[in-house]
């Protein structure tokens, strides 16, 4: 299974990949919503994680307006209750699922795992 993550904190993104690579996940990070649009649009991802301070909702949006069609978890760094309301606002631009901070790396896997062997729709 392939992974496009994007995260703007190199430290955080490097973490993650490190813990989907253990899973067996083909794994690319990058660091910027551009390039994720990009990559995102000439090569197929399973799963695209978006963990981005401030761009998550625009570039999750402008992902579906594109034609993405796989599944996006969206991983929102804001503090409570403003994560919640950034959660709602993914779901509602086309996100599978969200993901407040602090969370625990083996529910995040758990969903992870969920979205992208979840069956197809009929």
């Amino acid at each position: 299974m392939k992974i496009l993550l994007v995260d703007d904190d190199q430290l955080s993104g490097t973490s993650l990949t490190e813990a989907f690579t253990t899973k067996n996940y083909v794994v690319n990070l990058v660091t910027d919503g551009e390039t994720a649009l990009k990559i995102a649009r000439s090569c197929p991802y399973d799963l695209i994680v978006l963990n981005l301070f401030s761009k998550g909702l625009k570039l999750c949006e402008l992902l579906r307006l594109g034609g993405y069609g796989g599944s996006i978890m969206m991983m929102s760094q804001l503090p409570e209750p403003a994560a919640q309301s950034e959660c709602d606002q993914s779901i509602h631009l086309g996100a599978d699922d969200c993901m407040t901070h602090p969370y625990e790396m083996p529910e995040l896997l758990d969903r992870m795992h969920q979205l992208l062997y979840r069956p197809a729709p009929l």
